[in-house]
């Protein structure tokens, strides 16, 4: 594309390949987040996940670990919030993803959108314990 930017021919094959070299790109980034997140070392986990996250991979777990480590290191809920909304977009049956989702919403103090979640996450699957569990506490 670059030697020849007016060949269609290019064109085609380089959209054609680039969302696939970005999803190879992410799980290799995921791959070394999670060798990073097996030795503790949690800075460069999170560097991992935020160059993965950035390749827009089709699978929510870069946005999930990424989430889960800000809330747990970092104190950075809101940014967790949208990783978490982005998970639950990329693998809308994921249900940890949603429990995840939930469970942040009601740290945060937005019950609606809590109980609206859980309900989603019973709906899929009526024997969750965590999310009975989670709607159990926003009633009382």
């Amino acid at each position: 594309v670059q030697l020849d930017p007016n060949s269609e021919i290019y064109k085609v094959a380089y959209n054609d390949i680039r969302p696939k070299a970005a999803t190879v790109r992410a799980s290799g980034f995921i791959r070394a987040a999670e060798s990073a997140e097996s030795f503790r070392n949690v800075k460069e986990a999170m560097h991992n996940y935020r160059k993965a996250v950035a390749c827009n991979p089709p699978d929510g777990t870069a946005y999930y670990r990424l989430g889960q480590l800000l809330l747990d290191y970092a104190s950075e809920p809101r940014e967790a919030l949208n990783l978490f909304r982005k998970a639950v977009k990329k693998e809308p049956d994921a249900i940890k993803y949603r429990i995840a989702l939930a469970d942040l919403y009601v740290r945060e103090g937005m019950d609606k959108n809590a109980q609206r979640v859980y309900q989603q996450v019973l709906k899929a699957d009526p024997k969750n314990k965590a999310a009975k569990e989670g709607l159990k506490k926003l009633r009382f």
